[in-house]
């Protein structure tokens, strides 16, 4: 029982620690006013950076989850990639505020943006690349998705920080060279995985 109430604790911790950071970066941005998803998803087989601005800047947080729930695996990602945080942020399972989804993003994108996967005998290797150099890295593996049961790419970063498991990622591909994925918190000590709590994030060159 205590471990499950720790565990619980832990996850509320992290759900107040994204709404508190994101607030302060929306308090601090007055000039422009609150920003909203106007609905404009368009995904672009043809044109990476209009489907990623999207994702950026005009899906909405049903937009997006859709786009992830009717993607396959598709190929794995190789060599170095471009790695945008998205608006799109779930707190015990509840879409954030779409505002403090863009600050949160921008927030956390200050920390670095891009992944290298690294093959090696042992399977590949996926490093975040921060702004002082890169990780140690989680393994990629073609896994279960939390969201859904269904096949998706994943990444346990569990690893960097002694087995705790505070970054899971997942990814399915939603257009040639494009990765939409959910970064989870906690998960795995998450005491109702039906509320997680989750940014999310695109990959592309």
């Amino acid at each position: 029982m205590g471990a499950v109430v720790r565990k619980f604790g832990a996850v509320a911790v992290a759900a107040v620690a994204i709404m508190t950071l994101a607030s302060a970066y929306a308090s601090a941005d007055t000039g422009s006013g609150v920003p909203r998803a106007d609905g404009q998803c368009v995904i672009d087989p043809a044109d990476r950076e209009k489907t990623v601005d999207s994702l950026r800047f005009h899906c909405t947080p049903e937009q997006a989850a859709d786009l992830f729930l009717r993607a396959e695996p598709g190929p794995a990602p190789v060599g170095s990639q471009r790695f945008w945080v998205l608006p799109q942020v779930r707190v015990a399972g509840q879409p954030l505020d779409y505002a403090l989804g863009r600050a949160w993003a921008a927030a956390e994108g200050q920390l670095g943006n891009g992944l290298t996967f690294v093959p090696g005998p042992g399977g590949t290797i996926v490093h975040k690349n921060y702004l002082l150099g890169s990780s140690p890295g989680g393994p990629l593996r073609l896994g279960i998705s939390y969201g859904d049961g269904k096949p998706a790419w994943t990444i346990d970063f569990a690893g960097e920080m002694l087995g705790i498991p505070v970054s899971y990622h997942e990814f399915r591909e939603i257009a040639p060279g494009v990765w939409l994925g959910w970064s989870y918190f906690l998960q795995q000590w998450n005491p109702d995985p039906a509320r997680p709590v989750h940014g999310s994030y695109v990959i592309t060159r």
